[in-house]
């Protein structure tokens, strides 16, 4: 007899894999924030409730604001191709 699969328990495994694949790329940015690797950063967060967000951008001196309106417009199309896909 086959064994029984709770589709809660697979969106539960798929949820925590996401989960973990979101905090290990924060905590590179964060690396290579430490290591000054980065001179800007361009965010959006969108908390679990659905009832806040939080968006910014940090930069260093030798960042300019052209780099950062560009970076906001690379990642504006970025997000527009993940979703059609």
């Amino acid at each position: 007899m086959g064994e029984l699969v709770s589709i809660d328990r697979i969106r539960d495994e798929k949820a925590e894999a996401e989960r973990e694949r979101m905090v290990s790329t924060l905590e590179s940015l964060l690396s290579r924030a430490k290591a000054g690797e980065l001179i800007g950063v361009c965010f959006g967060a969108i908390a679990v409730d659905r009832q806040s967000v939080t968006v910014g951008a940090l930069k260093l001196d030798q960042c300019g604001a052209h780099e950062l309106v560009g970076i906001s417009v690379m990642l504006a199309d970025h997000i527009a191709d993940a979703v059609r896909s």
